[in-house]
């Protein structure tokens, strides 16, 4: 009875939620790249079991796994159609204990190069006082 209850402990603190997780996002491929970041030791016996994901907080897809790839940050694959606008939401599930969820909002591609700054004033090289040169 002591093994067992010593075991089960030691299982019980060595468990934990996953760290993190971050989405991305691709519009023209339709690909939403998951990463998760869930230390273990032993992949094969504590790993993330599930990944759900919902579309608009409507349930698209659930996966089940009985392994994660490494023992501490790997990246899932998933296509999932959405448009501009659409909120995608992923919880992702320890096969011993806790989840973590994170959502992201489908954006335009064009919408997220930054703007171009072309200064006119001062011309570089020159000093320029009063809007003189």
């Amino acid at each position: 009875m002591l093994l067992i209850s010593t075991l089960s402990f030691a299982t019980t603190t060595l468990a934990h939620p996953p760290q993190d997780m971050t989405l991305t996002y691709d519009l023209g491929t339709t690909t939403l790249n998951v990463t998760i970041t869930h230390e273990s030791p032993a992949p094969t016996v504590h790993y993330i079991e599930t990944v759900e994901i919902k579309l608009n907080d409507v349930l698209i897809d659930t996966y089940e796994y009985t392994s994660q790839p490494t023992n501490d940050v790997f990246t899932y694959s998933y296509t999932v159609t959405g448009s501009i606008g659409d909120v995608i939401e992923v919880t992702s599930i320890c096969n011993i204990q806790g989840s973590v969820t994170r959502t992201i909002t489908i954006n335009d591609p064009s919408q997220d190069d930054p703007p171009i700054v072309e200064i006119k004033n001062p011309v570089k090289g020159y000093f320029h006082y009063s809007g003189i040169r």
